[in-house]
């Protein structure tokens, strides 16, 4: 867990203070043919990009609905 946990915040700093396009730092460390190459493939020929913004946007719709009362 606590693995899991260092390294999202590792990765998250790296997005934020390198400057980088994300494309770009994630092909840095997809190995050809390696694990993350393998996982990128279910997860880029899959609907988990629209999943995660629809996901995001009700939340936020439903979080405006809430400030007003409703």
């Amino acid at each position: 867990k606590q693995l899991t946990w260092q390294t999202f915040i590792g990765a998250s700093r790296l997005a934020q203070d390198s400057g980088k396009p994300l494309p770009e730092l994630i092909d840095n460390v997809t190995s050809p043919n390696g694990t993350t190459w393998a996982g990128r493939q279910i997860l880029e020929n899959s609907d988990v990009k629209k999943i995660l913004v629809d996901t995001i946007v009700r939340a936020k719709t439903r979080a405006d609905e809430l400030s007003q009362g409703k």
